[in-house]
Formats: C-alpha cells, structure tokens, sequence
C-alpha cells in the first residue's frame, strides 16, 4: 500500500508522520491527564482458530507501565491499522479516570495496539517504541 495511501486513509493532519508499508501514520492522541488506572484484567486472550486459545498469561501491564503506553501511544486510522499492523489476541484491559474528571474504558494488546473509549469516542493507538512486555 503506497504511503499516499495510508496518509489518506488515516485523514493527513499536519502533525501526523507520513507512515510507511509497516507503520500506520501516526498522529497525536490527545489524551487528557491521567488521575488513575486500574487494571481489571491481565493476560487474557481472545480465541484464534478452531477454539484454541494462546497462552497470553505473561503478559500483564502495572498501573504504571499503562500509563507509559497511553504517553507514547499515538493515534491511528483503524482502516491503516488493519492494513499494517499486526495483532495480538493477548491483552489487558481496564478503566482509566483523567484529572478532568472523565472516566474510560481501555484495551492494551500485546503487540502495541491498544483502544482507548472516553464516553462515545473511541481511540486506536499504537506505540511502536514501547519495550517489553510488549512484542513487535
């Protein structure tokens, strides 16, 4: 996919990078002040084929690497995600509370593509530079 294309795809804002064939452009997230994260679910993973389910176990995030992830994750066009990113069926979730008084719901997979929802919008990130525990 050309990186017109992508660039297209995820709305071209001036502050967002250009993407490339494996990344997605890239484009601030805007994510208000966090108060406080709570983790309610660590290492669960979602079916894949024929019912066999990964063994995502290891992979569990504290409230603080969350919080690192929503700092260095940007925003992308989930129509560019899908056409460069890969996905993982392993991941943690749980509520986010921003010092604005918001409230959000988040999901963080394994290989750095996380969702954000604050009321009825929704945020697809990815951070490409976060490190382990994250894969990719």
């Amino acid at each position: 996919m050309s990186a017109f294309l992508l660039l297209a795809l995820a709305g071209a804002h001036p502050s967002c990078t250009e993407g490339t064939e494996e990344v997605p452009p890239l484009c601030p997230a805007n994510i208000p002040a966090i108060r406080a994260v709570i983790v309610e679910r660590s290492g669960k993973g979602d079916h894949i084929e024929d019912d066999e389910r990964l063994d995502c176990s290891s992979f569990r995030l504290s409230a603080p690497e969350v919080r690192r992830y929503f700092r260095d994750a940007r925003r992308v066009n989930p129509q560019a995600a899908d056409a460069t990113l890969d996905r993982s069926p392993c991941y943690v979730a749980g509520r986010v509370t921003f010092a604005n008084g918001q409230t959000g719901k988040w999901r963080i997979e394994q290989y750095k593509v996380g969702r954000l929802t604050i009321g009825k919008r929704s945020l697809l990130l990815y951070a490409p530079d976060a490190g382990e525990p994250f894969i990719g």
